[in-house]
């Protein structure tokens, strides 16, 4: 059995369960991340000097404030990832909605009455919800500024494309829309006849899931996986019970 591990970092002993799926299984890994990660935008502290807090939905983001982790003010992160990220950074002051970006939504509006001032929305060049105007809509006062950019990988590593053909590759994992945007030309592009049948694909949320069934249709895969949460553990949690079943 071999994984493909398709997110920009890769930490195994942060699996969760992986214990109790190797004691019957052997696990092979190909780290083979699917976006190239471009950092645009470092801050200053005089860039934050208006801003009661900022707000995140990626870890990528969290990179623009690598200068400035001694300043006093609040980070709101959508997961625990970004979070554990913004504490190696250095920062205090950090709060976690612990799932998607609606969930980050909801936190802030608990937080309401303490964000009186400006709050600054830290992104990417591509979004999937534009919180900006959300927050807007609910009374908040929201700037943002895209600090990085996603760009999709072209071709996979050689590794990769070699255990693809050899069979070696029967699960991918994936952790964003255009991770499997990206995912899915490569893959296509090597040419394997009925290379999909022997795949089985996890993904960590519904939404990824979709980006895959709507362009090749949910038969095309030996199966296609969304966790529960859009977490690490939840995401192997059902890996382990998947192939034990």
């Amino acid at each position: 059995m071999g994984i493909l591990w398709t997110h920009t970092s890769f930490q195994k002993e942060k699996l969760g369960d992986l214990q109790s799926c190797e004691e019957t299984l052997k696990i092979d890994f190909f780290y083979d991340p699917l976006l190239i990660i471009k950092q645009l935008v470092v801050l200053k502290a005089e860039d934050l000097e208006e801003y009661q807090g900022v707000f995140v939905t990626s870890q990528h983001a969290l990179m623009s404030l690598k200068d400035v982790a001694s300043l006093n003010f609040s980070i709101y992160t959508v997961g625990k990832r970004t979070f554990e990220v913004a504490e190696q950074l250095g920062f205090k002051t950090i709060f976690s909605a612990q799932g998607r970006a609606n969930d980050l939504k909801n936190l802030l509006l608990k937080e309401r009455d303490s964000l009186k001032g400006g709050l600054l929305y830290l992104r990417g060049k591509h979004i999937q919800e534009d919180l900006k105007k959300e927050l807007e809509r609910e009374g908040f006062k929201v700037q943002e500024k895209i600090v990085y950019e996603a760009l999709l990988k072209k071709s996979f590593l050689d590794e990769t494309v070699m255990g693809f053909r050899n069979k070696k590759i029967t699960e991918v994992f994936l952790f964003s829309r255009r991770g499997a945007m990206a995912f899915e030309k490569n893959f296509k592009a090597l040419e394997i006849e009925n290379g999909e049948k022997n795949l089985r694909v996890f993904c960590l949320s519904p939404e990824i899931a979709l980006e895959i069934t709507k362009k090749t249709g949910q038969e095309v895969y030996k199966g296609i996986y969304a966790a529960q949460r859009p977490t690490l553990e939840s995401l192997w949690t059902l890996f382990c019970e998947t192939v034990k079943f």
